[in-house]
């Protein structure tokens, strides 16, 4: 009955990650977005449509940028937040030093596209 409780926990508030496992009641698709379950919510027929938009808006940034964005908010859920702190100075400092994250901010301030 708990084990949802392992997954919702890092996502929602303590008492609804409880509350859920112990009423196990359904909540529906604005409770979710509203709760930070889902980023949004979408009619079944724009979802084709809003998952391209998303991966138009993805696709021209750095990729090790990306990555190393996406491990270092995964990464720093665990952390003391002035180690926290910490990762996320070292993690702007390499992408800075990136070749992708400089032909960016070069890309930016030239106002163009990147390569």
């Amino acid at each position: 009955m708990f084990d949802a409780a392992v997954a919702l926990t890092p996502t929602i508030l303590r008492k609804r990650a409880v509350e859920m496992p112990m009423t196990g009641e359904f909540i529906d698709a604005a409770i979710a977005l509203n709760w930070g379950l889902v980023n949004r919510v979408l009619a079944a027929d724009a979802l084709g449509t809003n998952t391209l938009k998303l991966c138009e808006t993805l696709k021209p940034k750095p990729h090790s940028a990306l990555a190393i964005g996406k491990a270092l908010v995964f990464r720093q859920l665990e952390l003391a937040m002035n180690t926290a702190y910490a990762n996320a100075s070292a993690a702007i400092a390499a992408n800075f030093a990136d070749d992708d994250a400089q032909e960016s901010v070069a890309a930016f301030l030239a106002k163009r596209k990147t390569h």
